[in-house]
């Protein structure tokens, strides 16, 4: 159960940054100097890029596993959001999108072959409903707390890195023992300053 949870949070940030754009889309049009239809391109390219590469995924799946894919394609989406979050033209926003889509295209088909592999036959069916519908959370963190993101001090850049979920604990003396303040509890990836 703990191998599927984690698969359906890998499936539910997949959603989340398959979505993130069309929360975004003002501020996109704004940021690459491009009309709505031609951000739309952003959308479709994603889409053709995840539906041409089911077939190469699953072969690639019957060879090297679930678990193997679900951290490839969580990586690939994670270097297509940095990507989009630090670019300044629309061709690498582009690729940056493509990156998300190839990435995306690896999700789901491992989640649902880990339901298979790890519930009993007669679960897979309501299992793989119940990834589905939990998958698409990540619409709703989509709109809701990246909309949040977006209005803050940083802009877009800070709402395509990753979540703090992906960043790591950083150890910082204490203010009681140390003799300098505390840095921050986490490291993240951050913009630098003035990009």
């Amino acid at each position: 159960m703990v191998i599927w949870a984690v698969a359906v949070a890998v499936y539910v940030i997949a959603v989340l940054q398959r979505t993130s754009l069309g929360v975004a889309g003002i501020e996109a049009t704004e940021r690459f100097g491009a009309s709505a239809s031609v951000l739309a391109t952003f959308a479709v390219v994603q889409l053709l890029v995840y539906a041409a590469l089911q077939i190469p995924v699953g072969v690639l799946l019957d060879r090297f596993g679930s678990r193997r894919l679900l951290v490839v394609g969580a990586l690939t989406m994670a270097a297509g959001q940095l990507a989009l979050a630090l670019s300044t033209d629309f061709t690498t926003a582009l690729l940056a999108r493509v990156l998300v889509g190839a990435g995306d295209a690896m999700t789901f088909i491992s989640v649902l072959r880990l339901v298979s592999a790890w519930f009993p036959a007669r679960r897979i069916p309501v299992m793989s409903q119940f990834t589905g519908i939990v998958g698409q959370l990540g619409q709703v963190l989509s709109a809701v707390p990246l909309v949040a993101l977006l209005h803050g001090p940083a802009g877009r850049r800070r709402s395509s890195q990753p979540p703090r979920s992906a960043c790591w604990p950083r150890s910082s003396p204490s203010p009681r023992y140390g003799t300098r303040r505390p840095g921050p509890r986490f490291a993240c990836l951050r913009p630098r300053p003035g990009t």
